[in-house]
């Protein structure tokens, strides 16, 4: 098997939306994965899936059982009045687990920052379909811009208790740094998307690709900061789960 794998492998996005294309595993070992009980979305997250098969730029979309793992990391502790950070929403995909999520834990917040009204708009229906869209306190604008307001904001500091980064690639530890005063000391998680790039990182033939340069910097940048605990995943594009530690 080839270390990354070409999206031609797989031919076009289909109507599932994302699970024709695995990046990193084969497809048979992906269905084999996706097949069993253990993975399962609402049926409103289904057809927000499906929905977004339809856009032209439908690869953008968060991995649905990435979205999975994060509603699962969230539901670890029992209680109402989470605070969810999302650097990244497009379609709102993951928002909408992420906030499902919080609904059965008794309601919680996510700010969700993305500089695209209008593929935000193409999730918005579905938000208010499954009940949680007053659980979205959508920010448009820079994403830079949008976590220095947070962080100015005295009651957000200390207080998120997950943050997901799925944005643009450069500007990746830039959000990180914005995220890291945010989060609840000892337990707050910053979840990094697309870390492996679908083993490009890994490639020494690929120099000089903005966005691979860049998340080979945060990848080695994260392994070496003393101020969190972290674990890089081969799961998915690759995520990277950051734990804040306590000061």
């Amino acid at each position: 098997m080839p270390l990354y794998q070409d999206e031609k492998d797989y031919g076009p996005v289909s109507s599932t939306a994302k699970f024709e294309k695995p990046p990193l595993v084969n497809k048979v070992v992906s269905d084999y994965c996706l097949n069993l009980p253990g993975f399962s979305e609402s049926n409103v997250a289904a057809d927000l899936r499906l929905e977004t098969a339809k856009h032209s730029k439908s690869v953008m979309m968060g991995d649905p059982t990435e979205a999975a793992l994060l509603a699962f990391l969230l539901k670890l502790s029992p209680g109402s009045g989470k605070t969810v950070v999302e650097v990244g929403v497009f379609t709102g995909y993951t928002t909408l687990v992420l906030a499902e999520a919080l609904k059965e834990l008794g309601g919680g917040k996510i700010v969700g920052l993305d500089v695209n009204p209008d593929s935000c708009q193409v999730g918005a229906p579905f938000w208010k379909q499954a009940g949680v869209d007053d659980m979205i306190d959508m920010r448009y604008g820079p994403a830079v811009d949008s976590l220095q307001a947070l962080q100015n904001d005295a009651d957000m500091l200390d207080t998120v208790d997950l943050a997901f980064i799925d944005a643009d690639k450069v500007n990746y530890q830039q959000y990180y740094e914005l995220l890291l005063p945010l989060l609840k000391p000892g337990s707050g998680i910053i979840a990094i998307d697309n870390v492996l790039w679908s083993g490009k990182v890994a490639d020494s033939k690929i120099v000089g690709d903005a966005d691979t340069d860049a998340l080979r910097g945060i990848n080695e940048f994260v392994a070496q900061d003393p101020r969190v605990e972290a674990v890089l995943l081969p799961f998915a594009d690759g995520v990277t789960l950051v734990r804040k530690k306590k000061q």
